[in-house]
């Protein structure tokens, strides 16, 4: 099971549970008919229950849920680190297995959030090659010929986290791809990445097992254990030995909005909750101001400005105050200039009435007249 984000829209994230990164896209083509410009931010293999992991975000983040969607108006450095914290709970990083290649998420060799926007174009996807994901590990069969209880003899080679200088590798690895991988010829770039797994993948391990995939949780868990080991910071997760008692107030589950004071609260709010895209609001607002008409573009920028003058740091209040009198100034003397307009213009439609068009004052005329 894939455990996914979408890039942002308006001011909250969307996450979801599917079975495959195949069906990542789908959904991902499913949400572009709705929002076009849309991508995915994150995707990982689940460690644990899809389902536990779909129940943390409604129980822990209750507060920033959009109505009853899986949408939440959290910052995404929140989304990212609960994530982590659960996938480490069960062993295992942020991770997907590309065939025989475990792939583990570059935040694990420079400690940054991760900042990509995916596609997840179907050429990605057969080439199993994605920004922000390195590979750490390979698998391969000593022999291809089955036994009589249909297991082959699998083996494992896998990057020795103890003994190498992550950053370091990570340098290697994108120097080999922009070298002789992108743009190559597909029979010489293959045989270019067996190279780099073999000068690269010291460790090793073996297994008796039907197919690849029989092997993947424990090379997951040996990768996990050494980062553990040698980089706990890193893997930081939600304790199990909290995992007694009701559900809902499990350590991965527990809501985070346990505020003792109003103040307390709204700081919780302002810590956790995105805003919204500046650029979209400007646009939203742009559809307010009317070019054609001054008393609405002056009403409209008052209100912008009078809403929100209370948040202004101390050095600006006085150019603001002063900026919504000048505002208010400009509001009455247009809306003198449309009286006087409207004035001129009735006392012109009386003056040029013909006959036939009569006034109320008309009409009484005519009937004393009978």
């Amino acid at each position: 099971m894939f455990f996914y984000c979408t890039t942002k829209v308006n001011n909250y994230y969307k996450v979801g549970i599917a079975e495959s990164l195949s069906r990542v896209q789908k959904r991902l083509s499913a949400y572009r008919s709705i929002q076009p410009k849309i991508k995915m931010k994150l995707f990982s293999e689940l460690g644990g229950p899809a389902d536990h992991v779909e129940w943390s975000f409604k129980n822990k983040f209750d507060h920033f849920r959009v109505k009853k969607s899986e949408c939440y108006k959290l910052k995404f450095d929140i989304i990212y680190k609960h994530f982590l914290k659960f996938q480490h709970k069960y062993d295992c990083l942020h991770k997907f297995w590309d065939g025989s290649t475990l792939f583990i998420s570059e935040y694990y060799f420079d400690n940054q959030i991760p900042d990509e926007n995916y596609d997840l174009t179907e050429k990605d996807q057969r080439e199993g090659r994605f920004s922000g994901f390195l590979p750490v590990a390979k698998l391969n069969y000593k022999e291809q010929k089955l036994d009589k209880k249909g297991n082959r003899n699998i083996e494992a080679k896998y990057l020795d986290i103890k003994n190498v200088n992550l950053k370091e590798y990570k340098s290697n690895y994108n120097k080999f791809l922009n070298e002789k991988w992108f743009g190559q010829k597909k029979a010489y770039a293959s045989d270019e990445l067996n190279k780099f797994f073999i000068e690269n993948f010291k460790s090793k391990k073996n297994m008796i097992a039907p197919s690849f995939p029989y092997m993947y949780d424990q090379i997951d868990k040996i990768i996990f254990n050494q980062f553990l080991n040698k980089y706990p910071k890193l893997v930081k997760r939600y304790s199990k030995k909290k995992d007694e008692g009701p559900f809902r107030f499990r350590h991965d589950q527990k809501t985070i909005m346990r505020a003792n004071s109003v103040r307390e609260f709204e700081k919780f709010e302002n810590t956790f909750e995105e805003k919204h895209n500046v650029d979209e609001i400007l646009k939203g607002l742009s559809r307010f101001l009317i070019k054609k008409d001054p008393k609405n573009y002056l009403q409209v920028l008052y209100r912008i400005i009078a809403v929100n003058s209370f948040k202004a740091p101390i050095e600006l209040k006085d150019i603001l105050d002063k900026l919504e009198t000048q505002l208010i100034q400009l509001i009455n003397a247009s809306q003198k200039r449309d009286k006087i307009s409207d004035l001129i213009n009735k006392h012109t439609i009386r003056k040029n009435k013909k006959y036939d068009v009569l006034d109320n004052k008309s009409i009484k005329f005519a009937k004393i007249k009978k």
